[in-house]
């Protein structure tokens, strides 16, 4: 058995093996000569021809049985594998035995078939496909590597021994080959709509059916194999049973006769493995060119180009080579370039794009229309993003240039109404009455496929093309299925930016964030969990609310309506995350009041396309965990979270506040006062005085003051007091903003709160005083 060679087909992956058998010109050749030991043995019968042996002619076997010279020569020449002839040993000649008997050249056939013996027990081996080739390489078990024989036939897959194919598996082989074929008789024609009558068109299908032909006989070989045969235990060959019972011989029948290569083995037909297809015939899908011209004619194959003319983004149908490493032809070298490429490749025809890059594009990015049925005119138009939402995968679209619908051209019901009508009678009804006849069946059919279109969507089928009203003159498109748009992009470096904003925005939206900073902007999916405004609402018939049948009902049919579920709005961050709600507090964008809205932190998504401003909002969420474990001597003014119950056992878990007083370490004790995000809008110093006033003093303590004492509460803290001249005056101001009674100070220990940072830097001194205080007090664990 010569030697063969194999090359892998990933670096990663381990080399075959060379099988080569080393010969050295110093080792000592078997002897042929009567072993001492059978010297002094008398001669005996012979047990084969039962003739007396002479000591000339003694043969001893090493397990001690005795047979003459003639015997022995015959019994190893005409067996491939001899053993002892006496029928009660199972003694296995060596190549001593061999060549003693039969002389050099069987001693060399023995030696070359039980070489080839121990190849056949090897796993991994596989036999060049070239028929006049014998070399065999062994590669690693279930693996698809390259393999390229000494002999010079063409590098072969080790799995399928059919020419290598790095880009597919061995099952898509069959299936492309078929594809290519129809592309290559008709397919090719029917697209372009040409009639080509060159020779080398004419040469490349010849040599494609033949191909075509070798690989249905090479299917129906494997699958005939299958169906009727199995493999030999030991050795991995197949098998056959053709007739009689289930014992079998590996190599041979099992009483003898039709002598084959094979181990020997003896095995049951019943527990034999079955023999697995290298490969198997599929059903090829068939592809619908007409319908193709429109969907993928103008798709872009982007960071792909020619290899034959170089241009970039490959536009319309892109021909791949399964053969080789990486080649790809456009469809108008396809057309122009036949027999340039080897006749026996295949090509995998990509008529959509491999990758798409139409999810997750940022705002403003630029985009055209692709694929559209319906709306076809609409299609190789640009646009720019406004808004995408995932998960539907929906964009919302601002046309570079206003587009105004077409007016259907084929007949329709409102035509047949108009048929019906007399031409002297329609010759006197203005034109824009017969435009809004037609506009009238154009919106109901319109609405009738945005009902359809919903109810595909409720059911989980795929989002329609939108429905457009014929004469409609638009300049933004809502909810336009991903499906059908493409980037705009020209060149490889647009692509490229375009695609690290994608990449950046889904490593956000993988991501659950715990801490934003204000005025970060996000999209928001879900309930609105509570909303501005939700405490004052009163019941309008006069009864309480939590009660009331009508408004209860009301607030169901709200939320079946869902005006208060968010499906990708976008909106600002407005308030901190809060760990005992796990909600954020946003403003949203479309909202005309402004208004604030508290929503589960797992439907806030920061809207980021550049690596910077992730890699800023990650730090801010990590420099935010840490904060929360610092809690000694917090600033005056640092907004906290409480996360317990007050010292006069008040519960405030999930409570906003922020400290009012300096740390109590003596009793780890601090006084804070309620805040909420709404405070941030109080910009004013009426205002925020109003708010100071009304957490220390209640009108009740007003009563009890002269009238300059209540001058001098104003101005403590900051308030017009010039139209008050009495203390009846303040009185009545007062009653507008301050509370009957004044509110007690809310003190909470230091375990019962956690700071809420506002920069990603405020960590830093929190931590100093922090530790600072822990050294000073000699604390213990929190």
């Amino acid at each position: 058995m010569s030697e063969g060679q194999a090359a892998d087909a990933a670096p990663s992956a381990p080399r075959p093996k060379r099988l080569v058998r080393k010969e050295s010109s110093n080792a000592a050749a078997p002897t042929l000569q009567q072993p001492p030991a059978a010297a002094s043995r008398a001669a005996g019968t012979c047990p084969i021809c039962f003739d007396e042996i002479a000591d000339e002619s003694l043969f001893v076997l090493d397990c001690g049985h005795c047979f003459c010279s003639e015997c022995m020569k015959g019994h190893c020449t005409a067996v491939a594998f001899p053993v002892c002839p006496d029928t009660e040993c199972d003694h296995k000649l060596t190549e001593e035995e061999v060549g003693r008997a039969a002389g050099e050249e069987r001693l060399r056939a023995f030696q070359e078939m039980r070489f080839q013996q121990a190849l056949e027990q090897l796993d991994g081996r596989v036999v060049c496909p070239n028929p006049a080739c014998s070399n065999v390489v062994l590669c690693e078990v279930g693996q698809r590597q390259r393999v390229q024989c000494h002999c010079g036939w063409p590098a072969f897959c080790s799995m399928c021994r059919q020419l290598y194919h790095p880009q597919k598996m061995c099952s898509e082989v069959g299936i492309l080959r078929e594809q290519w074929a129809t592309w290559i008789c008709t397919g090719r024609q029917q697209y372009h709509g040409q009639v080509q009558a060159a020779e080398a068109t004419r040469k490349q299908q010849r040599q494609v059916q033949e191909a075509l032909q070798r690989q249905h006989e090479l299917e129906a070989d494997e699958e005939y194999k299958a169906e009727n045969c199995r493999c030999c235990p030991q050795c991995k060959r197949t098998v056959q049973k053709l007739e009689g019972c289930d014992e079998m011989k590996c190599g041979e029948n099992y009483h003898g006769g039709d002598k084959q290569d094979g181990c020997g083995a003896r095995f049951s037909w019943v527990t034999a493995p079955r023999y697995v297809p290298r490969v198997e015939r599929r059903p090829v899908p068939e592809l619908n060119l007409d319908q193709l011209k429109v969907e993928g004619r103008d798709c872009r194959h982007f960071l792909v180009s020619c290899d034959v003319c170089g241009s970039v983004n490959i536009r319309g149908p892109r021909f791949q080579c399964i053969h080789c490493p990486s080649f790809n032809m456009c469809a108008e070298c396809d057309l122009t370039s036949c027999g340039t490429h080897p006749a026996d490749h295949v090509f995998k025809i990509w008529f959509m794009p491999e990758q798409l890059y139409n999810l997750d594009l940022p705002k403003n990015t630029r985009v055209e229309f692709v694929g559209l049925v319906q709306n076809a005119t609409l299609n190789n138009r640009a646009a720019t993003v406004l808004q995408f939402t995932p998960g539907r995968n929906l964009y919302d679209l601002k046309l570079a240039e206003p587009f105004e619908v077409p007016l259907p051209t084929e007949e329709s019901l409102g035509s047949r109404l108009s048929e019906l009508i007399p031409e002297n009678v329609a010759q006197r009804v203005p034109y824009q009455v017969r435009r809004g006849v037609s506009n009238l069946w154009g919106s109901i059919g319109s609405v009738f496929g945005t009902v359809v279109e919903s109810i595909s969507e409720k059911m989980g089928g795929e989002a329609s093309e939108p429905s457009l009203m014929p004469g409609e003159r638009i300049h933004t498109l809502k909810g336009v299925p991903a499906r059908f748009l493409q980037l705009a992009a020209t060149s490889h470096g647009e692509v490229s930016r375009v695609v690290e904003a994608v990449e950046t925005q889904r490593s956000a939206r993988r991501r659950r964030w715990t801490a934003l900073p204000e005025g970060t902007k996000v999209q928001v999916f879900g309930e609105i969990l509570f909303q501005e405004g939700d405490d004052d609402k009163l019941c309008v018939h006069s009864q309480d609310r939590a009660t009331c049948t009508r408004c209860r009902l009301g607030d169901v049919v709200t939320a079946i309506r869902g005006d208060r579920m968010l499906r990708g709005e976008l909106a600002t961050v407005a308030g901190p995350y809060v760990v005992a709600t796990e909600r954020f507090t946003v403003k949203r964008s479309a909202s005309e009041t402004g208004c604030l809205c508290e929503v589960a932190a797992a439907g806030v998504q920061p809207l980021t396309t550049k690596p910077q401003e992730l890699a800023v909002l990650e730090q801010f969420q990590q420099a935010q965990e840490r904060a929360r474990s610092l809690r000694l001597d917090l600033p005056i003014g640092q907004l906290v979270e409480l996360s317990g119950a007050t010292v006069s056992g008040e519960a405030k878990r999930g409570q906003l506040a922020t400290t009012t007083a300096l740390f109590d370490s003596t009793q780890r004790q601090y006084t804070v006062r309620p805040w909420s995000p709404k405070d941030r809008g109080k910009h004013s110093v009426r205002e925020s005085g109003r708010a100071r006033m009304a957490e220390r003093y209640g009108v009740s303590d007003l009563l009890a003051m002269s009238l300059d004492q209540m001058r001098q509460l104003w101005c403590e803290f900051d308030l017009p007091h010039r139209s008050l001249t009495s203390p009846d005056a303040f009185v009545e101001e007062a009653m507008s903003f301050l509370p009957e009674v004044a509110p007690a100070p809310l003190i909470v220990s230091a375990d019962c709160l956690h700071p809420i940072i506002s920069d990603a830097e405020d960590v830093i001194t929190l931590e100093m005083r922090h530790n600072r205080a822990f050294h000073r007090a000699g604390y213990g664990n929190l």
